[in-house]
């Protein structure tokens, strides 16, 4: 059989599928996963074992009708289970062919959605359940929040009004052609019986697709309930609220009913009560009894919708491509030459090769200097979407050989119009400059627990000054005069902080006229394309800002974001290494010019380069997720909150909170 699969398959791939769901590995994948679920037949009675006896045909055939246009849903079919409390539920069974294209779908998407949603939704996640989400309950009795509030939404997947959802996918950067199948699966007919009727709203339960269009569904529900302080844990449609009081529990009650308006549903009146652990209550099966957790059951939702399979981390990639979100390949060898080579990138020089690796391995390129790139590798580039960034040899940025791909115009439109309104950016500028403020302010406490008596009391001062003024001003030009203030008081207490032979007076850029502020300069830089990557790629136009203007040949919102990083990631790196020694003045060339401009010398700064890099390798804590990440996931993070306030899931940008 895998032979007749491959042969079949080979002419697909030879015919140059464009569609997304039109590729060998995705469908081979969602077969996998259909054939292991279960082999029941849909309307047309075809079952697993019969899909499979003509499996490449099948496939290749769904991959020519996808990539036509011409794939339609067949109708489901229904059957009613009976639930251990009472009554039916009801599930629809798809056909074999049409589960595969659901399921392909899914793995599609799930890179696509699992960013957004919430840490406090734990169904059909991968590396997630039922277990996870009482240990998190747990963990809030452990806290002192003795009283819960239970409850449920109301006839949840029948209820779910279609075109909120549809909406909800356009802002979270899924393409209209994958819009367009999902609407066609949620209004296919359902056949019960001898009846036959057409659902214009809700999600049928039994659809491989349909769990991970519930989560995406609640997720603005969940980040208005957890951002307004609410402790959330939530199982599809099942969710507790852990709290300090009942009078606490019953405003939870009123806070959810009002967070699931908009999206027009209602909490369950029958399931809604409120409990303490004391009295004890159940939970997913599990019962909560005082200080005990007598075990859950298997979850009925689980049941029917196992998650994904859990796919452990890649493999490292190989030595000179640091494996960190957002891989990064850096060339500055001057002569150096960048071909593609099939699907590899292949770095030589004087006719030797200094890297070839799988092209998958590199999600960006900086490119330091004289370096040829050729047409082939720009195409390629070009088509997998990966940005190129030209620096001069002294790390001067010139530009990005970027495709656009697929631009959600609706979202850019939103993004011009908050540029437009003059209330808006003054608040996201407000919040980005107190995040900046409060970073720089914690980078020079840390410093003075390490080494007291570095810093004059006068510098804490000016800097909560600064804060204190930040709240009063009206304008821009007010704030970007407090801005003003509070880095010249910054740099005044970080100038303190040097204690190596890399002193630093005070900040001198355009162009930076010592060691240290070259450092800084160019790290600044690193950090700003990084957060230009993220920015493009999650549908944002990295020019359009809230607290820089527009100009040319800058990306104004990526320097936006730079703001709140600067402490936490560049300042905090240069000043670690020029006080451990690591650069001397050797490292560095001055410029003729007046002022004298001060760069790194290349061998030195593939130095700073790899310090860059294992600084991004550092772990933190995010707010979003509930494990640590590195800071560039961090970048993607916040890039991500920037986008759920463009489009409206929330009604402010929340810098990051380093601590």
């Amino acid at each position: 059989m895998p032979n007749v699969y491959d042969s079949g398959f080979r002419s697909v791939g030879e015919s140059m599928l464009t569609h997304p769901l039109a590729n060998e590995a995705l469908l081979e994948g969602a077969w996998e996963q259909v054939r292991r679920g279960g082999h029941s037949a849909g309307v047309d009675g075809i079952t697993a074992e019969l899909f499979e006896a003509t499996l490449a045909q099948e496939l290749a055939s769904l991959a020519q009708d996808l990539d036509s246009g011409v794939y339609r849903s067949q109708a489901y079919r229904a059957v009613n289970i009976p639930k251990e409390s009472g009554g039916h539920r009801q599930i629809v069974i798809a056909t074999v062919r049409d589960r595969v294209a659901q399921t392909a779908a899914l793995l599609h998407l799930g890179p696509v959605i699992s960013p957004l949603l919430h840490p406090c939704s734990y169904a059909y996640r991968p590396g997630k359940g039922v277990q996870d989400a009482l240990a998190k309950v747990t963990e809030y009795r452990k806290r002192n929040l003795a009283v819960v509030l239970l409850t449920d939404v109301a006839q949840f997947f029948d209820t779910v009004p279609h075109e909120i959802l549809f909406s909800l996918l356009g802002t979270s950067g899924v393409s209209e052609t994958m819009t367009d199948l999902i609407r066609g699966w949620l209004r296919a007919a359902v056949v019960d019986g001898a009846a036959q009727f057409v659902p214009d709203r809700g999600l049928p339960q039994g659809l491989p697709i349909s769990p991970l269009l519930a989560n995406l569904y609640l997720t603005p529900f969940d980040r208005e309930m957890v951002e307004a302080g609410w402790k959330l844990v939530r199982y599809a449609d099942d969710l507790v609220i852990c709290c300090a009081s009942k009078a606490e529990a019953e405003r939870a009650r009123v806070e959810a009913e009002a967070a699931l308006t908009p999206l027009g549903l209602q909490l369950g009146a029958e399931k809604t009560s409120i409990a303490t652990f004391a009295e004890g209550f159940k939970f997913l099966g599990a019962r909560f009894q005082g200080s005990e957790l007598i075990p859950a059951t298997a979850h009925p939702y689980e049941q029917s919708f196992p998650a994904p399979p859990f796919r452990p981390p890649p493999k490292a990639p190989p030595a000179g491509v640091p494996h960190t979100l957002l891989r990064t390949l850096y060339i500055q060898q001057q002569g150096s030459r960048l071909g593609c080579h099939g699907d590899r990138f292949v770095v030589t020089r004087a006719n030797s090769t200094l890297i070839d690796l799988p092209a998958h391995h590199v999600d960006q390129i900086f490119l330091f200097g004289r370096i040829h790139m050729t047409a082939a590798a720009m195409s390629f580039c070009l088509i997998q979407g990966i940005p190129v960034y030209l620096f001069s040899g002294r790390g001067r940025y010139y530009g990005v050989l970027h495709n656009v791909g697929d631009t959600n115009y609706a979202l850019r439109r939103r993004q011009f119009e908050l540029a437009d309104d003059v209330q808006a950016r003054l608040e996201v500028s407000r919040a980005i400059i107190r995040a900046k403020v409060r970073n720089g302010k914690t980078l020079l406490q840390q410093h003075e627990r390490n080494h007291p008596g570095t810093l004059s009391a006068e510098t804490m001062e000016r800097l909560g000054h600064a804060l204190t003024r930040l709240e009063e001003v009206q304008t821009r030009d007010e704030l970007r005069g407090v801005e003003g203030a509070a880095a010249a008081a910054f740099y005044g207490g970080y100038a303190q902080c040097f204690r190596g032979n890399l002193g630093f007076r005070h900040r001198s850029r355009r162009p930076p006229t010592d060691p240290a502020n070259s450092l800084l300069s160019f790290a600044y830089t690193l950090v700003r394309y990084n957060l230009y990557s993220y920015l493009a790629g999650r549908g944002l136009d990295p020019a359009v800002g809230m607290l820089h203007d527009v100009r040319p040949h800058h990306p104004a919102l990526a320097s936006d974001l730079l703001e709140e990083f600067r402490s936490p990631i560049v300042d905090s790196l240069v000043l670690s290494v020029a006080n451990r020694g690591m650069f001397s003045a050797a490292d560095f060339q001055f410029m003729e010019g007046n002022p004298q401009p001060c760069y790194l010398q290349d061998e030195s700064r593939e130095r700073f380069l790899h310090a860059f890099e294992e600084k991004m390798k550092e772990e933190r804590r995010h707010p979003d997720v509930d494990h640590p990440v590195n800071w560039r996931a961090v970048l993607d993070l916040q890039v991500t909150r920037f986008r759920r306030y463009v489009d409206g899931a929330v009604d402010r940008y929340v810098p990051y909170p380093w601590e």
